[in-house]
């Protein structure tokens, strides 16, 4: 079961364990890129969080190690798409669109009552996650 279904399970460093089903699973993805391993870290990422709730420092690590990549690689990806999530999320999780035709309809000003409403600060406060 994953464990994000509960996301009281996923604080601090990512909990559970990688189990042999974890990893037969990883090298199913892998075997689906036999010309270049490096095709399979997509999957990967989404499988680590599937699995743990959101994708830290040893998820970064033990994918980099799988398919022979240097960790920044990993994490450049991690960093760069959106639906990847590099902690864990509170009980209530929000998102405000930031993209240009949101901004320009308030979503600024949307951003900020919530912020307020809820008494969080820009950086995160009792694990709710701010994006």
């Amino acid at each position: 079961m994953p464990l994000h279904a509960g996301t009281e399970s996923c604080v601090g460093a990512e909990k559970g364990e990688i189990t042999p089903a974890l990893e037969k699973q990883a090298d199913e993805l892998v075997s689906r890129y036999p010309i270049s391993k490096r095709s399979a870290v997509l999957p990967l990422l989404h499988l680590w969080q599937e699995t743990f709730g959101y994708i830290g420092p040893r998820g970064v690590e033990w994918i980099a190690h799988k398919l022979s990549l240097q960790e920044i690689q990993v994490l450049e990806l991690v960093t760069f798409y959106p639906w990847f999530r590099q902690q864990p999320f509170g009980k209530f999780h929000f998102r405000v669109c930031r993209t240009l035709p949101c901004a320009l309809g308030g979503s600024g000003k949307t951003f900020a009552a919530l912020q307020k409403l809820m008494n969080l600060k820009a950086d995160g406060h009792e694990g709710a996650m701010i994006s």
